[in-house]
């Protein structure tokens, strides 16, 4: 919005100028030698006055000077430790030039008028070059917000990877409890199933008398550790395959630990890169903000300027009369 009100007061101005112009162009011919020659003299006055006002632009770049506005950007151009004792300066020498600038009037007579003509072209390549900073401006802006929000991506995607994690790091307490729990109990039932051997074949050796019952009891024992032993095997099987998975769990989990030292480098780099990005918006606000305070002193010039040109009047009127 403010680089719209900017292009809409520069618009203005170029269109109060022209129609100044143009009024002094109609003027010109139905004046009298007379009064054309006074009004040469009033703008070779306020041409030496805003001269002493206004700054010298840089080597490498030429702003067009206007007899009834002076040039922002080559105010602009200086550097902010540019006071304005310097303009106060330029002010009070303004009567002094204005002693000289009668003497010198007729001599640049013929080269007012060509300057005036080409001035009109010079500020509207001005005023395109102001437009396009500006677009240019306005397009790094907008890349800077979509990094942001890439960025705010990229932290919600870091938080959702942290709860994975930790949600892992609890499901693998909660397997290896598991896990020790079970082995546990096996091996207490491993325990308990080889004292109990232990006990049969105690008991096989005291009754080694061949029965019936005997035998019987001998088959018993041997069906329950043909039963025992497969089961045992299932266990070690499956004691194996948890292991297994354990090992495949703590990969994967070093896996993610390498990805989030990842995410924490790009988010360091995305943060210098974002705290770079707020330090240009911050000097392009301090830009906009001299800019404004350069319309304000344009202001200021144009009232101070109109209030001279009434004086110049009042007293040509004076002059013409006596």
């Amino acid at each position: 919005m403010k680089g719209d009100d900017g292009d809409r007061k520069l618009q203005l101005m170029l269109e109060k100028y022209q129609s100044q112009v143009k009024l002094q162009q109609q003027r010109a011919p139905s004046s009298s030698q007379t009064k054309t020659q006074s009004r040469n003299n009033i703008n070779k006055i306020e041409n030496h006055g805003v001269a002493s006002v206004s700054v010298a632009p840089s080597p490498g770049r030429s702003h067009p000077m206007s007899h009834s506005q002076p040039c922002l950007i080559a105010i602009s151009d200086k550097p902010p430790d540019y006071s304005a004792s310097h303009v106060h300066q330029s002010v009070t020498q303004f009567p002094n030039r204005v002693s000289s600038g009668f003497g010198s009037c007729e001599q640049h007579e013929g080269q007012s008028s060509n300057n005036g003509i080409q001035r009109v072209p010079n500020n509207q390549k001005l005023i395109q070059s102001l437009r396009e900073e500006n677009l240019h401006l306005k397009r790094e802006i907008e890349t800077s917000k979509k990094k942001l929000v890439k960025l705010q991506q990229m932290e919600a995607a870091y938080e959702r990877i942290e709860k994975d994690y930790e949600n892992l790091l609890r499901e693998k307490e909660r397997q290896e409890g598991v896990e020790k729990s079970a082995l546990v109990q096996m091996e207490m039932h491993l325990k308990r199933v080889i004292s109990e051997k232990e006990a049969l074949q105690d008991r096989l050796e005291q009754f080694s008398l061949p029965n019936a019952q005997a035998m019987e009891k001998v088959n018993q024992l041997n069906m329950v550790l043909a039963e025992i032993i497969p089961q045992n095997k299932e266990l070690a099987a499956v004691k194996e395959r948890q292991r297994l998975e354990l090992e495949a769990q703590n990969a994967t989990l070093e896996e993610q630990r390498t990805h989030i030292s990842m995410l924490e480098k790009a988010l360091s780099n995305a943060q210098e890169r974002l705290a770079k990005r707020e330090k240009v918006c911050d000097e392009l606000t301090l830009a906009a903000e001299r800019a404004n305070h350069l319309q304000r002193l344009l202001h200021e010039t144009l009232l101070d300027k109109q209030a001279r040109d009434e004086t110049h009047a009042q007293e040509r009127t004076q002059w013409e009369w006596t």
